[in-house]
């Protein structure tokens, strides 16, 4: 609905190949509502948006759903958001027919947000939030809630953002942690776990090792190990420094990290298909103009890109694969003031085929280049990675296309590169131009001088 701004939202695939989606209607500054939309048709066709709010004065934020064996749905949301400190987790349950009454799952938590929700094989349903810096959470068996629990009773800041259930029901958690006093840029990367047998939490490890960005995803591949992508700042140096998609996985004794997938990234979105790794992250430029790119690690251990959609500013993006093919929902700007949810599906075989493509290959070497400070005085910093190994030109020009110096000029395998450029008081103030040229293609970066 182009007259609303839609987002934020979560979407599943039932027992049935039924898609469900909820999201957020923000109505006005200070008031948003939730709505509810499904697909009997592999999301050819969407039912109209149903407002599932349970009022019209608070607004709500964070839906979540889930559905259990009986395909029975589940909606977990923030209400009232608008009062920090007085902030719920409601749960409603859509049984085919008719919603349920809210209830309110943190009840004596009054400030509980950032909830999230997961079921387990057994239809053990939790429900996760942030209370002051801490994980509480309760769990519903047979309609049954639990009491409130907390599983790391500490004086650190421990937040949890994504969550999956294995086949042994245990829990695999990636969210965010710093210790008390730290700042939030020293929050780093965390997985913990939770093993349904013995009813115990794992001590928590610390994945990243820098400033974190917008975006983290989990999943596990066929030995029930975790992987985990996240984006977070590359370097510590003048600002502002490039950000970038990571990825590091678990090979049963310890964690291993992958050098950046690709700079000036947010969002990634996770998905383990035949026990190798699909990644989806978004591009970033000042235009708006996002590229949201597919990239697979082959068995070399290589990552590739697959394929790209180009769309104005991509906010959030979450991957359902079934039966070869991959089924998609992301936030987009109609325009300034308005976003809308879209809906794709892909077939997987396809995709990885469009990798044969000549010009999508020779398309995907080079990210744009990243200058900064811009404008500059003395020098300033080059940043770009390339996914191959290739010859690389990157040159200076003045205003009017002279070359005034080469800053590169070399074959370079693949990689993230970091480079300086002083000027050493040769340049006079103004508009200067940084031309890289790759595969006999050009392109140009625009700088002022000041």
């Amino acid at each position: 609905n182009n007259y609303y701004t839609d987002g934020f939202h979560d979407f599943i695939m039932d027992n049935n190949s039924v898609l469900h989606c909820v999201w957020i209607r923000y109505i006005e500054s200070n008031y948003t509502k939730i709505y509810y939309s499904k697909s009997d048709d592999n999301g050819e066709t969407w039912s109209l948006p149903l407002n599932i709010s349970e009022n019209y004065v608070y607004s709500l934020a964070n839906a979540q759903i889930i559905n259990n064996s009986e395909n029975n749905l589940y909606v977990t949301y923030d209400y009232n958001v608008g009062d920090y400190y007085n902030t719920e987790v409601h749960i409603r349950k859509y049984d085919g027919n008719t919603w349920s009454d809210a209830i309110n799952i943190s009840e004596g938590y009054p400030g509980a947000n950032n909830n999230r929700l997961v079921i387990d094989n057994n239809d053990r349903i939790y429900v996760f939030w942030n209370y002051w810096g801490c994980i509480y959470y309760r769990y519903n068996d047979n309609d049954q809630w639990s009491n409130v629990l907390c599983p790391y009773n500490t004086t650190d800041f421990v937040f949890i953002e994504k969550l999956i259930s294995d086949v042994n029901n245990d829990l695999h958690c990636a969210g965010y942690h710093n210790l008390n006093g730290q700042s939030s840029e020293e929050m780093r990367i965390a997985y913990f776990q939770y093993t349904e047998n013995n009813n115990t939490w794992s001590d928590i490890q610390i994945i990243s090792n820098n400033h974190l960005w917008h975006g983290l995803d989990i999943d596990l591949n066929i030995d029930l190990n975790p992987n985990i992508t996240w984006c977070q700042y590359i370097w510590d140096s003048i600002l502002p420094p490039p950000y970038g998609t990571f990825f590091s996985f678990y090979n049963g004794s310890e964690w291993i990290n992958d050098s950046v997938i690709a700079i000036n990234t947010k969002y990634p979105t996770l998905k383990i298909i035949e026990n190798q790794p699909l990644l989806l992250t978004t591009e970033y430029y000042p235009d708006n103009n996002d590229l949201l790119y597919f990239y697979k690690k082959n068995f070399s251990g290589n990552w590739i890109v697959l394929d790209t959609l180009g769309f104005p500013l991509i906010r959030t993006s979450k991957i359902i694969y079934d039966e070869n093919y991959l089924y998609l929902t992301f936030d987009g700007w109609i325009d300034t003031n308005t976003s809308e949810i879209y809906f794709m599906k892909t077939n997987l075989d396809s995709l990885i085929t469009g990798l044969n493509n000549s010009l999508l290959k020779d398309k995907f070497f080079f990210n744009d280049i990243l200058v900064y400070p811009n404008p500059f005085r003395d020098f300033f910093n080059y940043t770009f990675y390339i996914l191959n190994k290739v010859h690389v030109k990157i040159e200076l020009l003045d205003i009017y296309g002279n070359k005034i110096d080469c800053l590169l000029d070399e074959t370079i395998d693949s990689g993230c590169y970091h480079k300086s450029f002083y000027t050493y008081g040769k340049l006079k103030n103004g508009i200067y131009l940084i031309r890289y040229i790759i595969n006999n293609q050009k392109k140009y970066c625009k700088i002022l001088k000041i």
